[in-house]
């Protein structure tokens, strides 16, 4: 469910119970969000998002990490609104608009007000300044005329509000016209103001109303005294908030259904929802930027890979280029200049051999012709030979590091897979950072049902850590066989590992691998005095010997 009017007549009503509340400090985690902490009564953290996908204001309990740089709105807003006083917040009608109204004081001391317009309306959403005579100070979102014929929000500018929907406010009306074409819940959604296509299900389902049949004019009077209940209900902050799980539905009243959970709070259940919603949006943005930047140099390694293969294709001739030379030498006395072809017997096996010649030239310029392509060949191969070798491990290389990105689960996963990509030079940092003492790599840690400790790398630092540094020799280490996968550590503490432990881990192996979703994936194992790291070798690639390999199936 989107974040309807009805959810915020309910937001409102929940913040505007701990007002007055004093302005202590601005903070925006990222472009689109501000997080406002208040002295009201005790701390309050105040969440507001202008986010295309995830609109809305709360009070919050989730810490963000802010930018070491604080962006230019939030200096704009800390100029004007930091020490003062929010004193009240209402709601444009049950539009998805509120405003937020501030009293403070100026340098010299001289009273101020301004007004924060929140408008949370999808990808038309934005947070906007203005001063006490509604002049616009600033916006998170500047909109210029090339962006919008409609309505421009720039500094100096008059704040106007956006285009009007002409949505029926139940507070003031109660009439639909008539001849509605759509179902129950589109004609609710589309002239009612509040309501959200969800909100709108959910109201018709209470009155056990099917909310995809036609709209009937004969339920009209019905249909609008419940949802002037549910308005009266929310505006005299007599809410349930509940959340349906699966598709995710939340309202500030309570929801029809299955395992409905209900809330304390508005803010409690916009909360959970939007830092889940949040989190697992950042974490498929991190994932894309990660595949995308190692996409296009994987495309950039196959092609070097097709222009390799295609020149060794080609030097395949250096030794027919040898031979023609050397027949041709051999030959000379029986050779004329202006000839076309040469057919002469190959002396090596008695076989005719028939040569291609240039008319331009002599015999003896034709058969160092040859010599030359030969040459040429030669060095083509051993060179093209030696790229080809270098280009396929960089892809092999990278392939390990699309494995680690597939199986990362955490911005912290991304962020240690992002530094090496740096390191190794596929990615620019964005900017020098202040630098800090290296983390301490947190690899997957599990406990076998016999009581091993096993440990799972997360990407090929990791990888290194754990067989290089924190393995013992006599401890036990283990990986797929001939494709990209985690490192995985048994430690041993001078014990005999018993076939139930080389299982479990031989299984984690599988499953922290590119052949996870295979049957019978084969796993080699092996001491971990058995593995070395050449020089020069990039994260995460290892040489191991006296290895023995187990057939695991890791869906069983």
């Amino acid at each position: 469910m989107s974040f309807d009017g009805l959810m915020l007549k309910a937001i409102v009503n929940e913040i505007a119970s701990i007002l007055p509340a004093k302005v202590e400090k601005i903070h925006q985690p990222d472009n689109l969000e501000l997080v406002f902490l208040l002295q009201a009564r005790g701390s309050k953290r105040l969440s507001i998002s202008a986010h295309p996908r995830f609109a809305r204001i709360h009070l919050t309990e989730h810490k963000s990490v802010n930018p070491p740089t604080p962006p230019m709105f939030t200096m704009v807003l800390r100029k004007h609104l930091q020490g003062a006083i929010l004193h009240s917040i209402s709601q444009h009608e049950l539009e998805r608009i509120c405003y937020l109204d501030f009293q403070g004081y100026d340098e010299l001391g001289m009273n101020t007000s301004h007004r924060l317009v929140v408008e949370l309306m999808g990808k038309h959403s934005n947070i906007i300044l203005l001063d006490n005579e509604g002049k616009i100070l600033d916006a998170i979102k500047r909109i210029p005329p090339y962006l919008s014929r409609i309505r421009t929000v720039l500094p100096s500018q008059k704040y106007i509000l956006p285009p009007a929907q002409g949505k029926i406010n139940l507070l003031k009306e109660t009439i639909i016209p008539e001849n509605q074409a759509g179902t129950m819940r589109e004609t609710l959604f589309k002239n009612i103001e509040g309501l959200s296509p969800q909100s709108s299900s959910e109201i018709l389902l209470s009155l056990n109303y099917d909310p995809d049949l036609p709209w009937n004019e004969q339920n009209q009077e019905e249909v609008i005294l419940k949802v002037q209940e549910y308005i009266n209900a929310i505006a005299n902050n007599q809410t349930t908030p509940s959340l349906r799980p699966g598709k995710i539905a939340f309202a500030p009243f309570m929801l029809k259904g299955m395992d409905i959970k209900e809330y304390s709070s508005p803010s409690k259940l916009l909360d959970i929802v939007y830092t889940e919603k949040e989190n697992t949006n950042k974490l498929e943005e991190k994932r894309k930027q990660l595949d995308d930047i190692l996409k296009n140099h994987l495309d950039k390694l196959a092609r070097k890979k097709d222009v390799h293969e295609q020149s060794l294709a080609e030097a395949k001739n250096a030794e027919k280029y040898k031979l023609f030379g050397e027949l041709l030498t051999a030959n000379l006395y029986q050779l004329k200049q202006g000839e076309e072809k040469a057919i002469l017997q190959n002396y090596y096996n008695q076989e005719t051999v028939e040569i291609p010649l240039d008319t331009q030239k002599s015999p003896a310029d034709n058969a160092q012709r040859y010599f030359k392509q030969y040459n040429k060949a030669k060095r083509t191969k051993e060179t093209q030979s030696a790229l080809l070798v270098e280009t396929i491990s960089e892809l092999n290389y990278l392939d390990t590091v699309s494995q680690a990105i597939a199986d990362a689960e955490t911005l912290d996963d991304f962020a240690e897979i992002h530094e090496e990509l740096i390191k190794e030079g596929y990615a620019k940092a964005k900017q020098q950072k202040k630098k800090e003492d290296p983390k301490k790599p947190e690899p997957r840690k599990y406990v076998s049902p016999q009581g091993f400790t096993i440990y799972v790398g997360k990407n090929n630092n990791q990888n290194d850590y754990l067989t290089m540094k924190l393995a013992s020799p006599e401890d036990i280490w283990l990986h797929v066989k001939d494709a990209p996968g985690s490192h995985i550590i048994i430690k041993t503490e001078g014990k005999q590992i018993p076939p139930e432990t080389l299982e479990f881990a031989a299984r984690l192996a599988a499953n922290h691998s590119k052949s996870k979703h295979s049957n019978n994936v084969p796993i080699d194992y092996t001491q971990r005095r058995y593995v070395r790291k050449p020089k020069g070798a990039k994260p995460g690639m290892v040489i191991y010997t006296h290895y023995k390999t187990i057939f695991i199936d890791p869906k069983a």
